[in-house]
């Protein structure tokens, strides 16, 4: 049924073994408490869930390979509490944060070990991450980061699928796969960087829906190259947003638009970004935008993005936008330098600008109803340009937005 099992045991190596058919996961933890373990140099092949699953993220996995699974690497948790462990008080991990009844730290709150030098090939998910990781989570702040690193895919659905906040991917490969890396929309702060995509039809894929007290989390793509991308339809592309994310397409959330690509490579790649669904266009209209500096296409009829020999090679970002959402009206204001933008955007491409050296920022504005429901505010830039929001009706049912404030939610420059 399974391969090698860790259960209640601490500071062990498993190295250099190899596995062939389980039918649940093959090199496991058990109950969540198992810690500073090392799975380093194992191979796992035709296994029916994943080829190594980790009930606790503080375990080594370097140099593995995974084949012919479900999943390659589960980084899960189990919330089961009167397990083994516990039963033969077997010591947990107390870091803070969050704890279960017994002053356990849950798995999703603690360190992540090392990960790097892995690969996974012909599986459905290379890294499956869930459910959301907060590292060093006290409560009020996040102040730890997950890395990945040097991470080989190919022949995948999926390279990384991650519901996790907080994280750095460094140095992926992802060849010959439906996606490289897929990120839920309702978490912050995710880097991916110095990697490289080949023949993937869905590069960075980002979910594309918030709850408005995340409008300002995002996605930071940078030093990534996108070789010839496999474009079977016009929705695959280096940046791709996702409507389904995990079950979630509500309409009734906020899009991410804070989101970076810069300093990448493009190679053959007909668009920078599309939309995954059609459903997209039959949606509320929203705003969708993110920044962008320094995108170098070759070999395409593709030009250079927003150059840095056009800022005199100082960081200075511009910003792609589809300005629209029709309970935040934004009148007046002549924005020079923003035109249509050539760049992707399928299959509402004709909806979006491109704001050259322009730094727009999303904002949320609350305030108490004191002059009835007609209500505008008036904003003047810096060059005098001058244009006015009118309130938001209530998109989301939520208690933090209560009807006896006026919202305003919009992107500005």
């Amino acid at each position: 049924q399974r391969c090698i099992v860790i259960h209640a045991t601490n500071d062990l190596t498993v190295r250099q073994n190899g596995a062939f058919f389980a039918l649940d996961h093959c090199f496991m933890t058990e109950d969540g408490y198992e810690q500073r373990n090392t799975f380093r140099g194992n191979i796992a092949v035709n296994v029916e869930r994943a080829a190594f699953w980790m009930a606790n993220p503080s375990n080594k996995l370097v140099g593995n390979i995974a084949s012919s699974a479900a999943h390659g690497f589960d980084i899960s948790s189990t919330t089961t509490l009167e397990n083994f462990s516990f039963t033969h008080d077997i010591p947990c991990q107390k870091e803070g944060g969050i704890e279960n009844p017994y002053g356990c730290t849950w798995s999703t709150h603690l360190p992540m070990a090392e990960f790097r030098y892995n690969i996974a090939h012909n599986v459905g998910v290379g890294i499956k991450m869930y459910p959301p990781r907060y590292p060093s989570y006290d409560g009020k702040k996040f102040d730890d980061v997950d890395v990945l690193e040097n991470f080989l895919a190919w022949n995948v659905d999926k390279a990384l699928d991650s519901f996790g906040s907080n994280t750095r991917l460094v140095g992926f490969k992802v060849l010959n796969s439906k996606a490289g890396i897929a990120i839920d929309g309702s978490q912050n702060n995710v880097i991916v960087e110095k990697s490289v995509f080949h023949k993937v039809c869905h590069g960075v894929k980002i979910g594309s829906r918030n709850f408005w007290n995340r409008l300002h989390s995002g996605v930071k793509v940078r030093d990534v190259v996108f070789d010839k991308m496999y474009e079977p339809t016009e929705y695959c592309a280096p940046i791709t947003f996702w409507w389904d994310a995990h079950g979630y397409p509500n309409p009734a959330k906020w899009t991410k638009l804070s989101m970076q690509v810069r300093d990448v490579k493009l190679y053959r790649v007909k668009r920078l970004f599309a939309f995954d669904n059609d459903l997209f266009i039959d949606d509320i209209p929203r705003q969708h935008g993110f920044f962008i500096y320094n995108v170098l296409s070759y070999n395409s009829k593709l030009k250079h993005i927003a150059p840095a020999s056009d800022f005199n090679n100082q960081y200075q970002p511009s910003y792609v936008l589809r300005h629209d959402y029709p309970e935040n009206q934004m009148e007046g204001g002549d924005f020079l330098g923003c035109k249509k933008s050539i760049i992707g955007g399928y299959p509402m491409s004709s909806q979006f600008i491109f704001c050259q050296g322009q730094c727009w920022r999303p904002v949320v504005i609350m305030f108490k109803r004191g002059l009835g429901d007609d209500v505008s505010i008036k904003f003047v830039t810096e060059i005098d340009n001058t244009f006015f929001l009118s309130k938001a009706n209530e998109p989301l049912g939520r208690e933090e937005c209560h009807l006896e404030y006026v919202k305003i939610i919009q992107v500005i420059p």
